[in-house]
């Protein structure tokens, strides 16, 4: 239901605001384009588990609530809820925002509430994982462990999944994908710990004509369209969503005020099958070096991940497609759009984010704290070797 933006229509108004931004970073559009972009192989893995699904469905329909009965899901569905996810992570677009609330940007209340919560050190920041090495050990094995902490009243099963050379066991996303698992070779974990991927953009408007800014004097437009969301037993509720031009992107507008626009940019808007490309090569990696390897397309969700493998290999990392900005500005706060210096230059490489393999401690600890802290006194990420969006230790998004 969420992959297709309708929880207003399946549970009333309530859930209005999921639709809303839903629609308003077009994550359907950017979903079907992803999955047109996947591989044959892997659309043909996604059709198989659907298609699993729904003989399971068809054949229990004593399990499956009312609201769902007649609701055939479809991979793209899939993709498109995975998409909304990771947008709508703390570390992703809601840290955008998060900057335009440090600016006093004026936002719905549904947002802020969310905000308030990740201030405070709610569930939604909370994650750990660990990784010892077997000379560590007292049966000399690899240990790894991973704690999503996700809320006590959410059922998480663990899921197997066995199809052709493809074994893995873990915590799925709603797809053949594991966001926390292992096959017999590799383990993964995922934290919240990750670079600062997402920026809010403050736009001077041309007071004549609010669709209209500057960017070094030269003019572009906020475009502009109206979406209808149906609620159940309600009118359909109407909006008016805007974008404009930011850094080769088509960046939401989230709030205006007398003179200025407010967008969100982040690079994973038009990405949207990234995370599963990548989360597909790592449960087929065989090693750490393979494991690293599924890792240099930047597809994945920004995270903090920890891995290991049988032969005794430790991984840490702290991913996402991290774009390179003038360390001159403020990427905390809102940024002027208005100028060239804001600019994004391109996206970091692979290499430049924080990541160790084998660290001479014998172990990986990791509970979203500030890097520069990890194996301290000695830690190999001292504060000020990388950008502060890099090492992205705001307080508000570490959880102590």
């Amino acid at each position: 239901v969420i992959g297709r933006g309708a929880m207003a229509a399946t549970f009333g108004a309530r859930y209005l605001e999921i639709d809303r931004l839903y629609a308003l970073f077009r994550v359907r559009a950017q979903s079907d384009a992803g999955y047109d972009r996947m591989t044959p192989q892997l659309r043909r893995n996604f059709d198989a588990y659907i298609a699993g699904l729904s003989r399971y469905v068809s054949t229990h329909s004593d399990e499956v609530p009312s609201w769902a009965h007649g609701l055939v899901p479809s991979a793209r569905d899939l993709l498109a809820f995975q998409h909304f996810l990771v947008l709508m992570l703390p570390v992703n677009s809601l840290q955008g925002m998060t900057d335009c609330g440090r600016g006093g940007v004026k936002m719905s209340s549904t947002l802020t509430l969310y905000l308030e919560l990740l201030r405070s050190g709610g569930p939604a920041t909370s994650s750990t994982a660990w990784a010892v090495a077997p000379w560590r050990t007292a049966d000399g094995v690899t240990i790894h462990l991973s704690d999503p902490h996700n809320f006590l009243d959410i059922a998480t099963p663990e899921f197997r999944l066995h199809a052709g050379a493809l074994e893995l066991s873990g915590y799925l996303v709603g797809a053949p994908v594991m966001l926390t698992g292992h096959t017999r070779h590799v383990a993964w974990g995922t934290t919240s710990g990750s670079p600062d991927v997402a920026d809010c953009y403050a736009l001077e408007v041309d007071a004549a004509d609010p669709q209209r800014f500057l960017v070094n004097g030269e003019a572009r437009t906020i475009a502009r369209e109206s979406v209808e969301i149906p609620v159940r037993d309600a009118p359909p509720a109407r909006f008016e969503l805007e974008y404009a031009p930011i850094n080769g992107l088509t960046a939401p507008i989230i709030a205006r005020d007398d003179h200025r626009a407010y967008a969100i940019v982040t690079p994973y808007g038009e990405r949207a099958e990234g995370s599963f490309v990548d989360l597909d090569k790592m449960s087929r990696a065989k090693d750490i070096p393979a494991f690293r390897g599924a890792l240099a397309d930047q597809g994945l969700l920004p995270v903090g991940l920890t891995a290991a493998d049988s032969a005794g290999n430790l991984f840490f990392a702290r991913v996402g497609r991290t774009p390179r900005r003038d360390p001159a500005l403020d990427w905390t706060r809102p940024v002027s759009g208005n100028v060239s210096t804001s600019t994004w230059r391109e996206l970091h490489a692979f290499s430049d984010l924080i990541q160790i393999q084998n660290p001479s401690e014998g172990y990986i600890r990791e509970t979203n704290q500030p890097a520069a802290t990890m194996w301290a006194p000695n830690s190999p990420f001292p504060a000020g070797k990388y950008p502060n969006y890099i090492a992205n230790e705001t307080p508000e998004l570490v959880d102590h």
